[in-house]
């Protein structure tokens, strides 16, 4: 990216810091699922990207920092509908990130389309 290293972390504590700062944009757009059960161009097109990029999306949502992306889903969820609570946005941000990994590995073949209206039902599901 051009950036030194040492300008980074004046931004940032560590790795996680970067990677979790990195996903709030995606998280926004899953959480916005989550909250209207609709597929919006900007889920499609987020999907499509990490269908793209399957293989690092894949590795990266079961990396050791599956937990702490769920809790910053999560978290995203809860801020998005606080009425759900840390609990329920919780459970959500699991199943949901659990249904991106099955689709990723080919578990629930479908394309970027397809699983923006599947995500979209089942997010609407799990919230009610």
């Amino acid at each position: 990216s051009g950036v030194a290293r040492s300008t980074l972390y004046k931004h940032f504590d560590d790795r996680t810091a970067v990677l979790m700062a990195s996903m709030q944009g995606p998280f926004a757009i899953l959480a916005t699922a989550t909250a209207t059960g609709m597929v919006t161009p900007q889920l499609t097109q987020l999907l499509d990207h990490f269908w793209t990029e399957r293989r690092n999306a894949a590795e990266l949502l079961a990396s050791p920092h599956a937990n702490r992306l769920a809790r910053a889903l999560a978290d995203e969820v809860e801020a998005t509908i606080v009425e759900l609570g840390p609990a329920n946005a919780a459970r959500i941000a699991h199943a949901q990130l659990t249904f991106l990994r099955l689709w990723l590995s080919g578990e629930t073949p479908c394309g970027p389309s397809e699983m923006a209206q599947q995500f979209a039902a089942a997010s609407a599901a799990l919230r009610n």
